[in-house]
């Protein structure tokens, strides 16, 4: 009785150091929609001790470079492309390597790709599917238009020079596995499919009268 006591007070002492150890997860200094190697030391993960791993794998924070190629030390920066550690210069003790570009480029935006795979699924499935990627484009859509529209006033405005931070680009893809039937065509399942695409969208797109969209691709 006293041993499973231990056992369960030393593993909440556990659980609560890892956490105290990596509190800066819950105030991440990174932009939203950052790439993995902003937000990850590790490329790789562990599969055994997931969650652990992706606590102790976050990055604490993103150094910021100035326009003058000094870094928040005061030390100069030096960008090198992906390259083995044993192909680094020797550098000198004011200097310190940069490995990637921290200045955002505005045409660098994070795309986002939606891949599912249908079989046999049923009208319903077919729906609730296509209306989860319908909701997805209408949010891509917002926020590009608010994306143009914070360009715009950049160009008006020099002054300013922020622009929205959560835009994305968006992609969606399809699979059918068993297309098609003995005789080469597509089956019912396709075919109904195509039929519920702007029955889906109108669930998502209200007030649109008519809508165009393509099933040629």
């Amino acid at each position: 009785m006293f041993g499973n006591r231990m056992h369960v007070l030393i593993s909440a002492v556990w659980l609560l150091s890892l956490y105290w150890v990596g509190q800066h997860i819950w105030f991440p200094s990174q932009e939203r929609l950052a790439k993995a190697t902003r937000l990850f030391v590790n490329p790789l993960y562990c599969g055994i001790l997931l969650e652990q791993h992706l606590v102790m794998n976050r990055r604490r924070k993103q150094q910021k470079i100035n326009k003058k190629g000094k870094n928040e030390n005061n030390k100069e920066c030096v960008y090198m492309p992906e390259m083995d550690s044993n192909q680094v210069p020797e550098m000198d003790s004011n200097q310190v390597v940069l490995k990637e570009e921290t200045n955002t480029n505005e045409k660098n935006h994070p795309v986002v790709y939606a891949c599912a795979t249908m079989w046999h699924e049923t009208r319903f499935e077919m729906v609730q599917l296509l209306k989860s990627l319908f909701r997805l484009d209408k949010d891509q859509f917002d926020r590009e238009v608010e994306y143009q529209s914070a360009k715009e006033e950049n160009k008006n405005d020099p002054n300013k020079t922020n622009l929205p931070e959560d835009y994305y680009e968006f992609e969606a893809h399809i699979l059918f596995d068993d297309a098609f039937n003995e005789n080469g065509n597509v089956n019912h399942y396709v075919e109904t499919f195509e039929s519920v695409i702007k029955e889906s969208a109108r669930y998502i797109m209200i007030g649109t009268n008519k809508l165009y969209i393509s099933t040629d691709q």
